[in-house]
């Protein structure tokens, strides 16, 4: 038992020595991983967040590395006692108590990876959640949810909140390419989770308690006709391709003829009450236009939940648009343009209850739409 205890505890003092051989080549290489460097391992929703999402996904594959390692090591060894020590004629079992020399190998180990790994993530955590944007330097949205929808707010031409032509809106929130986006949240009712997937974002949203989150888009989404799928594509990307957008591409969902799995797929259909309709060229505005002259279509992401809020949890989702400079600015236009939707619980609320959620300390206005 004692030969099986040092065999032990040599696993472990190698696994130790790699994993800070590891903890240098993070620290030399960590700020060089880019989205190309982490997309192609990764079993998560394709990175559109250049302003640290890689650095979040490349937590993530550290993480797993070591969590693995730590899985075949020990389970290697549990399978190799198992066959050392199987019961056989004319061998005698041997009672053992336990090793202190173990038990605080295979104690102080993790507690030293667990402190590499919060000296190692300190950077990207401060960067993430306390590193906030100026809001004269950001888009500042709010967001309001109650179980079970997702309320946003932008400020009105005055670039004010809490004033009369604030723009309103439910289950959508759109958001301008390139631009760092900081959203104050709070919420209505209970404890909700602002999950953007693509995004790397993942934030409580708690009752009485002010919460921002700050990210930049970098990608566009657009569904590919011909794939029939969504792919992201760079600002520059989408104004040098037709793309569709409204009525004329109906969002379907349907299984397909013969398949066995009843999964449904989703695709982008003709319209066949409306033939034509209107498409984005070289960032120009044509209407009237077929079916078949695109490639692309105008796609979203998804806001999640990601809190078990109450029983119709699983229908708290919101649509997520990022559009280039130019359709943000005419999107807000619009937008001003229509009544608000569900602007009276801002009002009597959030404004009533929690007016200093408002004003940005140290400044006294916000950012201009799409500049």
């Amino acid at each position: 038992m004692a030969r099986a205890a040092r065999l032990t505890a040599l696993l472990l003092g190698c696994f130790l020595i790699l994993a800070m051989g590891g903890a240098a080549a993070w620290a030399t290489d960590g700020a060089k991983a880019t989205q190309e460097n982490w997309t192609a391992w990764s079993y998560m929703p394709e990175n559109i967040n250049f302003a640290y999402g890689q650095k979040t996904d490349y937590l993530y594959f550290v993480i797993m590395v070591l969590v693995a390692s730590i899985f075949f090591l020990t389970e290697g060894l549990l399978l190799w006692f198992m066959w050392k020590y199987r019961a056989r004629a004319g061998h005698k079992a041997t009672y053992v108590h336990g090793s202190n020399t173990l038990e605080v190998i295979w104690t102080v180990i993790p507690a030293l990876i667990l402190i590499w790994l919060a000296f190692a993530q300190r950077g990207t955590w401060a960067e993430i959640k306390q590193d906030f944007p100026a809001e004269k330097d950001a888009v500042v949205i709010q967001a309001f949810p109650e179980q079970f929808q997702w309320n946003f707010r932008y400020p009105g031409a005055d670039e004010k909140f809490g004033t009369k032509d604030d723009i309103t809106t439910v289950n959508v929130l759109t958001i301008p390419v390139d631009r760092k986006i900081l959203i104050k949240m709070t919420s209505k009712d209970v404890i909700h989770s602002f999950f953007l997937p693509n995004l790397r974002v993942k934030q409580d949203v708690v009752p009485g308690m002010l919460t921002k989150v700050w990210f930049v888009a970098n990608r566009i989404p657009v569904w590919d006709l011909k794939k029939q799928q969504m792919v992201f594509i760079t600002d520059a990307e989408f104004k040098a391709k037709r793309i569709g957008f409204g009525s004329t591409w109906r969002w379907t969902s349907a299984v397909a003829e013969g398949d066995t799995t009843n999964q449904r797929k989703l695709s982008y259909e003709k319209n066949p009450k409306k033939p034509t309709g209107t498409v984005l060229a070289g960032g120009k505005v044509e209407k009237e236009q077929a079916f078949e002259s695109v490639d692309y279509v105008l796609h979203r992401c998804e806001v999640a939940c990601a809190e078990l809020c109450g029983l119709g949890h699983t229908k708290m989702r919101a649509m997520l648009n990022i559009l280039p400079a130019d359709r943000y600015a005419a999107w807000i236009e619009e937008a001003s343009e229509e009544a608000a939707a569900g602007a009276e619980k801002w009002t009597t609320i959030w404004d009533k209850f929690h007016p200093d959620y408002n004003a940005d300390p140290a400044t006294a206005a916000v950012a201009p739409h799409g500049k």
